[in-house]
């Protein structure tokens, strides 16, 4: 059966720990910057600040989600949430060499 999968059960979300945490994050660290995806959505790159925070505002974003934007410079411009996530000193995958 799939992760995620209703073939034999209700659908259930994929979670960081049902596959393992990258190095380099925490499982908290996953599960944050999945939100921040999610609430930021696709569309809106290349942003600045002060626009991510709207759109995290129009998408009714937690308490925490709503917080990491908020603490962006206003005017600079991001292309992903991967650059979001390391602007605010988050911890990123490291690849297997």
């Amino acid at each position: 059966m799939e992760r995620g999968s209703d073939k034999h059960g209700a659908l259930r979300p994929v979670r960081a720990s049902d596959g393992g945490v990258p190095k380099g994050m925490t499982d908290q660290d996953v599960e944050l910057r999945s939100e921040v995806a999610q609430a930021l959505g696709k569309e809106i790159y290349p942003a600045s600040g002060a626009e991510l925070v709207a759109k995290a505002l129009q998408s009714s974003a937690s308490a925490p989600v709503l917080d990491l934007p908020k603490r962006l410079p206003a005017k600079e411009s991001f292309t992903n949430v991967q650059d979001i996530w390391t602007s605010l000193g988050g911890g990123v995958e490291q690849h297997r060499s």
